[in-house]
């Protein structure tokens, strides 16, 4: 519980740092790679559709895609990262990037 409040604070002072939010994103994966060592990259959701937004473009590894809200979507690396961590990640950006 503490290293998952610890994250929640860790992605809330990047989404609180007043930046743009294609900025804001662009930090959340620059941070999801100094902490897990994935790449990864938001797209925009148009229906069926995802559209990279904001993060590392070049990745070229498996992949696993994650809808965050309704507008966004987070693609990252499919390593051998453990689910739990990833899931607790994900469960974070829903919160703080929610519409």
């Amino acid at each position: 519980m503490v290293k998952e409040t610890s994250l929640y604070n860790d992605l809330k002072k990047i989404v609180d740092s007043g930046t743009d939010l294609k900025d804001e994103l662009n930090a959340i994966t620059e941070y999801i790679y100094k902490k897990y060592n994935l790449r990864s990259y938001f797209c925009k959701i148009f229906a069926s559709r995802w559209s990279f937004f904001a993060g590392d473009n070049d990745i070229y590894l498996s992949v696993k895609r994650f809808k965050i809200s309704n507008e966004f979507g987070l693609i990252i690396e499919d390593k051998n990262v453990e689910n739990e961590k990833v899931e607790i990640l994900i469960k974070n950006l829903k919160l703080l990037l929610k519409n």
